[in-house]
C-alpha cells in the first residue's frame, strides 16, 4: 500500500506564497523597466511543489511555453532555501539583449556576451523577487551565482543531472 503524504503547502498557504510572489513579481518588473528604460511584461507567478523529476513537465504545464527556451537558475537560501528559475522563449532572447546598454561596448574592453546579459536581466528579475519575498518574512537571502540551465531547451527536456565540464546543464537531446 502507497502512503499519501500530506502535500507540502496546504491552499491557504499556496494562495498566500502566490500572493506575495505576484507582488515580488511587480517590484521585479519596476527594477527591470527602470533598469531598461521600457516596459516589461512578467507573467503572473504560479506556485506548485513538484519534485526535481516532475519540474519539466510541470514548468511547460504551468508556463504554456511549447517552443525553446533560455533558462537561468540561482540559489538562496536563510532559514529558508531554495531556487529561482527564469525562463523566457529563446526567440525573444536577442530582442532583450538589444534592450541593455552595454557601456563597454566602444572602448578597449570586449562587449558583453550574450551569456552575461542573460545573466544580468535574470539575477535582477531574481533578486527582486526572492528579496521581495524574503522581506515580508522578515528574513534576508543569500544567494548563489547564477547557472544556465539552457539556451534552446524544450521545457519538457530540462535535466537535473550535473552538466559536462563547460557546458550547461541543459536538455537531454
Amino acid at each position: 500500500m502507497i502512503e499519501q503524504s500530506t502535500p507540502a503547502l496546504n491552499e491557504d498557504q499556496r494562495d498566500a506564497l502566490q500572493e506575495v510572489a505576484n507582488m515580488a513579481m511587480g517590484q521585479a518588473a519596476t527594477r527591470l523597466s527602470k533598469l531598461l528604460g521600457a516596459f516589461i511584461e512578467l507573467s503572473v507567478p504560479r506556485v506548485r511543489v513538484v519534485g526535481v523529476s516532475e519540474a519539466s513537465v510541470a514548468l511547460s504545464e504551468m508556463t504554456g511555453i511549447t517552443d525553446t527556451v533560455t533558462a537561468v537558475r540561482q540559489g538562496f537560501r536563510s532559514d529558508i532555501k531554495g531556487e529561482a528559475i527564469v525562463l523566457c522563449k529563446s526567440g525573444s532572447v536577442d530582442q532583450l539583449c538589444e534592450l541593455v546598454d552595454d557601456p563597454y561596448t566602444k572602448s578597449t574592453y570586449e562587449a558583453t556576451t550574450r551569456a552575461e546579459l542573460i545573466f544580468d536581466v535574470a539575477t535582477v528579475l531574481m533578486g527582486a523577487r526572492v528579496s521581495c519575498i524574503f522581506d515580508n518574512l522578515g528574513r534576508a537571502p543569500i544567494f548563489s551565482p547564477p547557472g544556465m540551465l539552457g539556451e534552446t531547451c524544450r521545457s519538457t527536456t530540462f535535466s537535473s543531472r550535473p552538466c559536462s565540464p563547460g557546458k550547461p546543464r541543459c536538455c537531454s537531446r
